[in-house]
């Protein structure tokens, strides 16, 4: 799916009649098509057999069917082989109307107010009208121009199906021009959008699909610096898998870095070896392999489980213990490949698997293509806001009568002057008061002026796309506070943030999380029956709070619940509730024993016995969490669905099901 904007003729004579004319009225390229006689064409045949077929030509191309309202003020028109859809009140007026509105914007500086693009797909792509023309909606939304005049007509006469697009670039209530400011990379990434929403085939542009399903940049216009094998990539990867990486298992990751036993048999390994053959044994001791890399020069350490192979780049271990390859091969010679079998157990009695919880990829694709189309539109709701913003007009005439009034006065003053003084000097400086006092009149006129430009200002301020995102999510907009959170991410990790968002909040120390996935973006929530109150952040994180203390901060997929100043429970009862909303589907309770045993009880029972649909589609992917939630719902079902029944004080047995495990 390709976007093309097509610019206006150079000589500035381009015309909107014209324009509508070719898209709506298109005549037919094919060469099966009959030639269509020109009215001097007819008359000159005066052979009577030819009046039915001309008669029959005309008619073809004159043959229009009714225009049917597919949505309100939204119409759609069939001409011959093109298909229109338009919200003008008539396509044959519509030329007019656009025209008449455009003309309502008097700025000299207004350029090319009519825009011009084409969609075109592959020639193996005949997509029905309704997906069309769902697609030229959706660009016009992208772009910030929903509610302004357009005509878009399908044109099947080439090998590409395309649809063309005019759409006046001058709001019709409030006549501002919108802008056309990076309107080429919008149409690019809505088309990648619009491919991934429909399953269409992948068109190279100025942004591409990469093969994580992610919408990029395209390399080649601008190339980056490719970093998917960084560190952070690392740890990116192993939050949102829900999995512990192989740079985890081999060295503690980046947060236990050099505490784990792995680590200190690795150095060990590394220091005393004497040769390939010894480093070899090191690490198929840890269930490793230590191989030459088949894609870049330099060595890859692998692990093997059920035929799957798991790889990561020897640097990223090695050089932290200052053993780069050069070192190596200087220290022990050519590489030698192993002779060992990799221990399905390391000798430090741990065992590494790469087959922990993972997201669904469909779903998790489905939710970054919603999430992208999301903030795509809320892109284009934010220029429909630049667009219709009230700009201050100087009232050019009034300024000008007023100035005009200042000097006629001032020549009535020294009128005055010049018939009752006759002494010279005494009206010399009277005739200097007088000017004196004219610019100080227009001086004052110039300060009145900026004063009400500055009003004007304030009471209509231009919000910055963030400052605007803020308002739009404290309205309750899912989409901004997604845009937020997007905002946040790369400041989240630094520790000044985390300085001041422990300030805020004022937990310390937290031990207590619920890790959630599938949970899509919930609104700040009141309960006002529990008195608890929101409090939205400017990193799209939520505190909820009560007249006393915070007690949970929501991020989104993870919650943060605050026990330790609180004995009634309060916090874990909003904790629990919150996972309830979103459509969350897993969830991981980490921290104190009772902390999971009371949130695993509480979802069960609304489940079991308050027939909560929302606990219903909750799963536990821990598995020993999820053994301890069938049990559970076992014994209510037992119990004949009687909660008062509940038992929540055998603190023992959970802790000897539910592994006690701190938030990374």
């Amino acid at each position: 799916m390709i976007p093309k904007i097509i610019q206006g003729r150079r000589d500035k004579k381009s015309s909107i009649k014209q324009l509508i004319t070719y898209i709506s009225n298109k005549p037919s390229e094919s060469l099966a098509d009959p030639v269509q006689p020109t009215p001097e064409t007819v008359s000159a045949i005066s052979d009577n057999r030819f009046d039915k077929l001309t008669d029959y030509l005309i008619r073809r191309n004159q043959s229009d069917n009714e225009a049917i309202e597919v949505t309100p003020g939204t119409y759609r028109q069939e001409i011959g082989d093109v298909t229109c859809q338009y919200n003008t009140f008539s396509l044959s007026g519509s030329a007019s109307e656009m025209e008449a509105v455009a003309n309502q914007n008097t700025n000299p500086n207004a350029k090319n107010k009519i825009m011009h693009y084409v969609l075109s797909w592959p020639e193996h792509e005949l997509p029905e009208a309704d997906k069309v023309f769902e697609s030229v909606e959706f660009t016009l939304k992208s772009m910030g121009l929903e509610n302004h005049q357009y005509v878009s007509a399908i044109h099947r006469d080439t090998d590409n199906l395309h649809v063309h697009v005019a759409v006046n670039r001058v709001n019709p209530e409030t006549y501002k021009l919108a802008s056309d400011a990076y309107s080429k990379d919008t149409l690019h990434r809505a088309c990648r959008i619009l491919e991934l929403k429909n399953n269409w085939s992948h068109t190279h542009g100025a942004y591409v699909i990469n093969d994580k399903l992610d919408i990029v940049r395209n390399p080649e216009k601008a190339p980056g610096r490719n970093n998917a094998n960084s560190l952070d990539a690392i740890t990116k990867m192993e939050q949102k898998g829900g999995t512990e990486t192989l740079f985890s298992y081999v060295t503690g990751g980046r947060e236990n870095f050099k505490k784990s036993a792995n680590y200190t048999h690795l150095v060990s390994t590394l220091n005393d070896a004497n040769s390939w053959d010894e480093l070899h044994k090191g690490f198929s001791d840890l269930g490793l392999t230590l191989r030459h890399s088949e894609s870049h020069p330099g060595l890859v350490i692998t692990h093997e489980e059920k035929g799957k192979t798991t790889a990561i780049k020897a640097s990223l271990v090695l050089s932290h213990y200052q053993y780069e390859y050069a070192d190596l091969t200087e220290r022990l010679g050519k590489f030698e490949p192993s002779r060992y079998e990799p221990k399905s157990v390391a000798i430090t009695g741990m065992a590494y698997s790469n087959n922990g919880y993972k997201r669904d990829a469909n779903k998790r694709a489905q939710q970054k293509l919603a999430r992208a189309e999301q903030r795509l539109l809320l892109k284009g709701r934010y220029r429909n806001y630049l667009n219709n913003l009230p700009t201050y007009k100087v009232d050019r005439e009034l300024q000008s009568r007023r100035m005009k009034e200042v000097h006629a006065h001032t020549r009535l003053v020294k009128a005055n002057i010049r018939r009752d003084v006759r002494d010279p000097q005494l009206r010399k400086l009277m005739y200097n008061l007088a000017e004196f006092k004219r610019m100080q009149r227009l001086a004052e006129l110039r300060v009145e002026g900026r004063e009400n430009r500055d009003g004007f200002k304030a009471a209509n301020p231009r919000l910055t796309y963030r400052d605007w995102v803020e308002q739009e999510a404290l309205k309750g907009d899912a989409a901004a506070i997604s845009q937020m959170r997007g905002f946040a991410y790369a400041q989240s990790k630094s520790k000044k943030h985390s300085t001041a968002l422990q300030a805020v909040t004022g937990f310390e120390n937290i031990q207590n999380s619920i890790l959630m996935a599938g949970r899509d973006d919930v609104a700040p929530i009141v309960s006002e029956k529990q008195k608890v109150m929101p409090v939205l952040l400017r990193d799209g994180s939520i505190i909820y709070h009560d007249e006393q203390d915070s007690l949970v901060l929501d991020k989104g997929n993870v919650l943060f619940v605050d026990t330790n100043k609180r004995d009634d429970r309060k916090a874990e009862n909003v904790a629990v509730a919150l996972t309830l909303t979103g459509g969350t589907q897993n969830v991981l309770y980490r921290g104190q024993g009772s902390f999971k045993q009371y949130g695993i009880d509480r979802t069960v029972t609304a489940a079991v016995t308050a027939n909560n649909a929302d606990a219903k589609q909750i799963s536990f992917y821990d598995e020993q969490q999820n053994k301890y939630a069938k049990e559970k719902e076992m014994e209510l079902k037992g119990n004949g669905n009687d909660s008062k029944n509940v038992s929540v004080s055998n603190d023992d047995h959970v802790k000897s099901n539910l592994p006690h495990r701190t938030p990374r």
